[in-house]
């Protein structure tokens, strides 16, 4: 299989001989009636094959694959499948045996923490299944045929729902075929009334006088009557497994006809006739080994001995495992290099049976431990846990989870850290710090940061009583790290933030890799906050020279912390450039969430250079992956991608969007997600008029200036000042005044260039607001001269037409700039036009007649009362309220020294601060 499946087996803990079709034995009989009736039904979307145990199901199956011309996949399902996400997991591997990049897009689904809507699953396979038409394997006329064999192992309602929605609407490019011992609760009652089914039961599987005579002859190499086959078929009612028995006695038969005429096949005396005919001519080793091995889904030579094998005795699984398959003896080859195999169903039930009557409680359970070991040391963690639990081992199935877990958290397997959770009982994993340490990674990953604390006591508790001290310093370590992430972001205390990290990276041993990237994070991190920048980059310079130690998922993290330097140093060129570098390491380690910060950090860089396409491509392969990215990542990518909807006048797509991420944020109970998209519902208010909604945001909005470390696309401490200063009231001016002077020693302290950016840039808006037109372009000045060197460009035109107005002016007043072109090169001609530009130095110097000049405001408001707009117009455009603009009219027209608007459009003009009004 090619790379991508082996990755997918690994990411879910598949197994791969479940993925096989098992052989075709030389003996098997050709069922042509059974054959054609499969063959005319391919073009339905399900086939039903609905029989007791050992009736030929999964031979017929196997046999028409053989020759059926379409490409076709397998599954031999067990009762771990009932989980959707484990069905869903060997589901695609099966269809990617085939086509090996098939379902990428409900594969990015699976590897959710939390598991997505079923719709979402269903709809987003059944597309995937569609796009196969016209693969190159894929014939014009053909479907892909997909058996799932043993279906009636699947419990509960999650599978059945999902394939009954799929055969609802049913791919044209898919055919399932079901073999199960009772009939699955999917809608056959309407499949059949439509046609769009085909059936296979009980009475169509028994073999007819000719084919027992031909299975007769072919398994013993000997003439059989035309009358013993009716015989045997009789006593048989046609089932396979008696006719099997009946062979396996035949051969030691002197006289045939005898022999068959004392045959007996009820399904009782069948029973009793394998336990005390079959299995008691076996060697008192081999029945050993067959009853004790009959507690596995699955064995190879290996297993088998291990689980038999005791003290000095010797067991050679492999040759017991060829000889009976050369003895035809009920088990099937799952590999075409005989390395594993498994029992008939009904010869391990009797097998089972067996075992529990000859064996002790406690013997049994010594067999499930020493599978448990074995499937511990060969990394198989979910089977090792489940015999661990069947022999009522607690410790052990706990020892298991914890010694793999930091291999899982290195490679990003969160979702399969997960699983293994599930398989134990809460008590269990609240009694165990490192598995409470895997919930406390989870909860990090999904951000939900306001649930750490809690936990994080709980483990530290669990510490302090529970665990060695040689072992506590290790977990501590760990812990202090998700501590340490805390402060960072939540106090802001830069010193402490890289102490608390140093501390960690010197007790934290190298296999934690995940760990200790998050440790080498925050020892920059804490520098990066106190706008320490060199030592910053030091510090990550020191901490990737330790990924030739690991070569798994450790340099994501300081790659992250990379990108984050860049974004807040305002360097775009080199942003992109390291944004690069961390997809193309994500991609080729797997690592999904360094993907989509990779992805995140990029659209950022790009968006703010207005290449809004690569931002666009970048922020969508984000929240199209959103259940697999880091909430953070797909929450500030979708904020990206909204603005840039925003940007194009697609308001109702940016509203779209962010109410589908307050709807994920509030599945997963993410508050400060939630707070988030609140703001930004505010601006996108904002930007369509929508007043009231706007006020009701305000009013409620937190005024406090920033505790955490501003490092994203989106700050909704920003979004408020924005909104304050649009407004322009004279209380919202001064909150906006304090609000930004608190923003402003925020971002001095940290040296964050990008958002320091932002704060001169309001401060502009808000001095000019207030009449101060030259302190307005003093600020103006400061800010371009931080974003020219990495090209930030949206962070100006972004605040609309105030500030192309604000730019206007400072062209006019400095002169030509290249940089502040090409910015207003950017606005919109709607931001241009929508203030009517007027040259910044004749309004200057011609108001010098007046003995109180007219503000920035007031002059806005002048240039609306000359195009004869009325008092409600004005405040539409401007955003503000109809008093306000009669109280800045009524200034107008006492500073111009006029009683109404006519004459105070003809005062302007004839002062030259308006040119002549239209006729």
């Amino acid at each position: 299989m090619v790379e991508t499946t082996k990755s997918l087996h690994h990411a879910h803990n598949l197994i791969p001989t479940k993925l096989y079709r098992p052989a075709l034995k030389d003996t098997v009989v050709r069922r042509q009636r059974l054959l054609d009736l499969l063959d005319s039904g391919r073009d339905l979307p399900l086939a039903l094959v609905m029989a007791p145990a050992g009736s030929g199901k999964t031979t017929l199956l196997t046999d028409w694959l053989h020759s059926c011309p379409c490409p076709s996949a397998w599954i031999s399902l067990d009762e771990d499948d009932s989980d959707l996400g484990v069905f869903l997991a060997y589901f695609i591997a099966a269809i990617r045996t085939v086509f090996p990049d098939a379902c990428e897009n409900t594969l990015a689904l699976l590897e959710a923490i939390e598991k997505p809507a079923t719709q979402i699953l269903l709809s987003t396979l059944i597309n995937e299944i569609e796009g196969l038409r016209g693969h190159p394997l894929m014939a014009a006329d053909m479907r892909l045929v997909l058996v799932l064999d043993d279906y009636h192992l699947i419990a509960g309602q999650e599978v059945n729902a999902l394939l009954t929605e799929l055969l609802r609407h049913p791919p044209q490019t898919m055919q399932l075929v079901l073999a199960t011992r009772s009939d699955p609760a999917l809608p056959l009652t309407t499949l059949r009334a439509r046609g769009q089914l085909t059936e296979i039961r009980r009475q169509d599987l028994r073999f007819s006088n000719e084919e027992t005579r031909e299975y007769l002859e072919r398994s013993t190499n000997r003439p059989f009557s035309q009358e013993i086959a009716a015989s045997l078929t009789d006593k048989t009612e046609g089932w396979i497994t008696g006719l099997h028995l009946a062979v396996l006695n035949l051969k030691h038969a002197t006289d045939s006809g005898e022999f068959v005429a004392n045959f007996e096949a009820s399904e009782r005396h069948i029973m009793d006739y394998l336990l005390d005919e079959v299995l008691s001519r076996q060697s008192r080793e081999l029945q050993d080994f067959l009853l004790k091995t009959s507690i596995l889904d699955r064995l190879c030579g290996e297993l088998g001995e291990a689980v038999t094998t005791l003290g000095d005795e010797v067991c050679d699984g492999q040759a017991y495992l060829e000889w009976l398959e050369k003895a035809n003896l009920f088990i099937i080859a799952l590999d075409g290099q005989r390395h594993w195999y498994r029992y008939h169903h009904l010869f391990r039930l009797m097998l089972q049976n067996r075992l529990e009557r000859q064996y002790g409680r406690d013997e049994i359970a010594a067999i499930h431990r020493r599978a448990s070991a074995w499937y511990a040391a060969n990394g198989y963690v979910e089977d090792s846990v489940s015999h661990a639990l069947a022999a009522r081992d607690e410790a052990a199935a706990v020892r298991v989870i914890v010694s793999y877990r930091h291999d899982a958290m290195n490679q990003e397997r969160w979702q399969q850290i997960d699983r293994w959770l599930r398989l134990l009982p809460w008590r269990l994993v609240n009694e165990q710090p490192e598995l409470l340490l895997l919930e406390a990674w989870i909860l990090q990953r999904l951000w939900r940061l306001s649930d750490l604390p809690a936990l994080l006591d709980r483990i530290d508790a669990l510490i302090d009583t529970n665990v060695a001290a040689s072992d506590a310093q290790f977990l501590r370590a760990e812990a202090n790290t998700l501590r340490n992430m805390l402060t960072f972001f939540e106090l802001e205390d830069g010193e402490l933030v890289s102490s608390t990290a140093k501390r960690a990276l010197d007790v934290l041993p190298m296999e934690a890799s995940n760990v200790r990237s998050l440790a080498w994070m925050y020892y920059a991190g804490g520098f990066l906050a106190n706008g320490e920048m060199t030592r910053c980059r030091e510090i990550l310079d020191e901490g990737m020279k330790e990924d030739a130690v690991h070569g798994d998922s450790f340099p994501g993290r300081l790659l992250l912390g990379f990108c984050i330097l860049q974004w807040v140093m305002g360097d775009l060129p080199k942003l992109h450039q390291v944004a690069t570098h961390m997809i193309e390491v994500a991609i080729e380690r797997g690592m999904t969430e360094t993907l989509s910060w990779g992805h995140a950090f990029r659209g950022f860089g790009a968006y703010q250079v207005n290449d809004l396409a690569a931002a666009e491509t970048d922020f969508l392969a984000v929240t199209n992956a959103h259940y697999v990215s880091h909430m953070a990542s797909y929450s500030q990518s979708a904020f990206g991608l909204a603005s840039i909807y925003v940007v194009r006048g697609e308001f109702d797509r940016a509203c779209e969007l962010i109410d589908e991420l307050a709807a994920f944020a509030f599945e997963r109970n993410n508050a400060r997600v939630i707070g988030d998209t609140d703001a930004f519902r505010a601006w996108l208010a904002l930007k369509q008029g929508r007043q009231a909604e706007t006020r009701h945001w305000v009013a409620a909005a937190p005024r406090k200036a920033p505790s955490v470390p501003l490092l994203f696309f989106h700050a909704s401490e920003f979004t408020l000042v924005k909104i304050l200063v649009s407004q322009q009231t004279p209380q919202n001016l001064r909150e906006a005044d304090d609000l930004l002077g608190r923003l402003r020693n925020h971002v001095d302290k940290s040296n964050n260039k990008r958002w320091g950016i932002e704060t001169l840039a309001l401060q502009a808006l808000l001095e000019d607001a207030k009449g101060n037109r030259s302190e307005a372009l003093s600020l103006l000045k400061q800010a371009l001269a931080l974003a020219e060197p990495g090209g930030l460009q949206r962070v100006f035109v972004d605040l609309g037409p105030q500030m192309a107005n604000l730019l206007n002016c400072l062209r006019i007043t400095d002169g030509d700039s290249d940089f502040v072109n090409k910015i207003l090169d950017v606005f919109s001609p709607a931001d241009i036009a929508g203030r009517n530009l007027i040259r910044a130095t004749p309004r200057i110097a011609n108001q010098t007649a007046l003995i109180e000049p007219l503000t920035n405001r007031e002059l806005e408001i002048l240039e609306q009362l000359a195009k004869r707009l009325t008092a409600k117009e004005i405040a539409n455009d401007l955003f503000i309220s109809e008093r306000t603009v009669k109280r800045h009219t009524a200034n107008i027209y006492q500073k111009l020294g006029v009683n109404n608007r006519r004459q105070a459009v003809a005062s302007a003009s004839s002062l030259g601060i308006l040119a002549a009004p239209t006729p």
